[in-house]
């Protein structure tokens, strides 16, 4: 894997990196001359201290810092878009991306995986395709709420990661949730229950399952407890306690309109160039960290076994 890893990035990213490299540097080359010239400018003006001097040099360095950003920004994307597209090939000629889409921040409410809803929200770098009969598509979010009394400004995270949904092999009306078992991890089974028990914040109903491993590790709400025993079959089951031992992010289930949506939570943002631009673009290291960060994504589909139609979905 390794070597025709490398290979596709010696034959098909490096030329064109090596374009876009080139434009990177000619343009950082530029913005730290003009850095330069402008910090000169506003210590001079600060040293004879004459008001105009030291306006125009810090007025320039600001303007200089926003064409910087500007124009990083869109060779990040035009990194992103070459490096994604060509690695997503791999899995077959269906796939696409958009850098600057994602998931709607209402579809990412309605998923209910999360007690507080956001008011600040950002999602970006949205993928989207078929791994053999089923749909998927994910994408980056980063959502908080933020609270203020005029004094001070509470920002609370409410989740940081991947947001991974997938057509599932089943038909159901109801919705489940599989979060993780913070309680009972913190506090123990007995004390762990009663406080799941009284989160009036959970849509659905607490709901315990047969698999003590698998309850060990996530806690179960849901609408109906005899459809979510459908959905949750052992095997099912078994595999997400697998899935969850084997990802290094904390993972939170929702099973809603015969979809699910997996959380991946992490602070990881996955499919950034280099150093967010400030580093050289021709980084074989780096797209191998995309690469295995798609393959691990891709490989939910078959990690729960959820090609296999043997029920009315097709």
């Amino acid at each position: 894997m390794l070597d025709k890893l490398r290979e596709l990035y010696e034959v098909k990213l490096a030329p064109d990196l090596k374009v876009l490299e080139k434009k990177r540097l000619s343009l950082l080359g530029v913005c730290i001359s003009l850095s330069i010239v402008f910090v000169t400018i506003l210590l001079l003006g600060i040293a004879i201290q004459v008001m105009p001097v030291l306006i125009a040099g810090a007025a320039g360095l600001i303007v200089m810092v926003i064409v910087l950003h500007i124009r990083l920004s869109r060779f990040n994307r035009d990194y992103k878009k070459l490096v994604m597209n060509r690695l997503l090939e791999h899995w077959g000629p269906g796939f696409r991306y958009d850098p600057k889409d994602g998931i709607p921040k209402k579809e990412f409410n309605a998923s209910k995986l999360f007690s507080i809803q956001p008011n600040i929200y950002k999602t970006e770098d949205l993928v989207w395709g078929r791994v053999g009969a089923t749909d998927i598509r994910f994408a980056e979010i980063r959502a908080s709420h933020q609270t203020s009394n005029g004094k001070s400004t509470t920002v609370i995270k409410v989740f940081s990661g991947i947001y991974f949904e997938a057509d599932f092999h089943k038909e159901f009306s109801s919705s489940t949730w599989v979060l993780p078992d913070h309680a009972e991890r913190m506090l123990g089974p007995f004390l762990g229950k009663l406080i799941q028990r009284a989160s009036f914040s959970r849509p659905g109903h607490l709901t315990t399952m047969e698999n003590s491993e698998f309850e060990n590790m996530f806690v179960v709400y849901t609408t109906d407890e005899v459809e979510c025993r459908y959905i949750l079959s052992p095997s099912l089951m078994e595999r997400m306690v697998d899935l969850g031992l084997r990802q290094k992010e904390e993972l939170s289930f929702a099973f809603i309109d015969s979809r699910m949506i997996i959380a991946l939570s992490s602070s990881e943002n996955a499919f950034e160039p280099p150093r967010s631009g400030f580093g050289n673009y021709l980084n074989f290291d780096k797209v191998l960290a995309h690469y295995m960060r798609l393959k691990q994504l891709m490989q939910i589909v078959d990690d729960l076994n959820m090609n296999t139609r043997i029920w009315t979905k097709r």
